[in-house]
């Protein structure tokens, strides 16, 4: 039971990093800064707004 605790542990630890990127990559994609993705319940709805078609400060969109 210990070595599940720490391998669960070390798994949810290793993507935390690549998580952190994509919801970073979505709150640009809505034209947010990456750190919207940290407030609670606000986040979620952000998540589902559709992505802006023009340009924004953190660049073109992707095709």
């Amino acid at each position: 039971l210990l070595g599940f605790t720490i391998l669960s542990s070390l798994f949810q630890l290793a993507m935390l990093c690549p998580l952190l990127g994509i919801g970073a990559r979505r709150m640009h994609d809505i034209g947010k800064s990456g750190w919207f993705q940290i407030i609670p319940f606000y986040n979620l709805y952000l998540w589902a707004q559709p992505g802006q078609k023009e340009a924004n400060k953190w660049g073109n969109p992707v095709e």
